[in-house]
């Protein structure tokens, strides 16, 4: 086989490969601007999706006065669980399984906040507050 044809046999094989939008732009230049527009709607749509069914927002426990309740520390957990599994409530199939991560993620959690020293003063929770909000206001008032 010579040089040209085990070319040729490479150019086809990447185009068959989804993954590969980079190598069908250099055969058919014509077409990478629809790559670049479908790759951005499919990040759109995900970000609509992620924005809509999940909680993007965990927030930080550690380093706070007053220190964090075991209720912060379960809903933390929640939002991880939701995150990591793509439910934001899973079906009667999977509620065991999923409860049970929340569980354990609380309690890894917990051991982990008792565990940890700083030298830095704690934090007011009420001043974060107004600064998240501020910093909301702001982003969202554009």
């Amino acid at each position: 086989m010579n040089g040209r044809a085990n070319s040729r046999s490479k150019r086809v094989r990447l185009e068959k490969c989804f993954a590969c939008q980079y190598a069908m732009m250099i055969k058919r230049p014509g077409v990478d601007h629809l790559i670049r527009y479908v790759a951005e709607f499919k990040r759109q749509v995900a970000l609509t999706i992620e924005g809509t069914l999940m909680c993007r927002n965990i927030k930080t426990l550690f380093n706070f006065e007053p220190p964090v309740s075991e209720e912060e520390v379960r809903a933390a957990s929640l939002q991880f669980v939701r995150k990591v599994s793509g439910f934001n409530k899973p079906s009667k199939a999977n509620e065991a399984a999923f409860l049970a991560a929340v569980d354990e993620i609380a309690a890894v959690s917990s051991n982990l906040l008792r565990s940890l020293e700083t030298n830095a003063p704690p934090r007011n929770r009420t001043e974060e507050a107004a600064r998240a909000q501020a910093r909301a206001a702001e982003r969202f008032s554009k």
